[in-house]
């Protein structure tokens, strides 16, 4: 029986995971979804806040956020509008 791991996003990763993303969401518009660019990004952003399941040596599925600074006065928001650009772009570490 295989093993699942959870590793964080490593480069070499996004086509993959672009692929499970749009398996995951067939009926989604796939610009709303993670393309290999934004997983990309995300890399470069907060690769630490990706999170990949393994199994075998390969990519099965995955998570991730951020850290921003939500106006819980004002919650109504659209995932683009809220995280930026490559939905990761308003990351802040602090």
């Amino acid at each position: 029986m295989s093993e699942v791991s959870i590793v964080n996003l490593q480069p070499g990763m996004s086509e993959e995971l672009e692929k499970i993303e749009l398996a995951c969401f067939p009926m989604a518009n796939p610009e709303d979804l993670l393309s290999r660019e934004d997983i990309e990004a995300y890399g470069e952003v907060f690769p630490e806040g990706y999170f990949v399941a393994m199994v075998d040596g390969r990519p099965v599925g995955m998570g991730a956020g951020i850290y921003l600074d939500f106006d819980f006065d004002h919650p109504q928001h659209t995932i683009a509008g809220i995280t930026g650009e490559h939905q990761c772009a308003n990351h802040d570490p602090e």
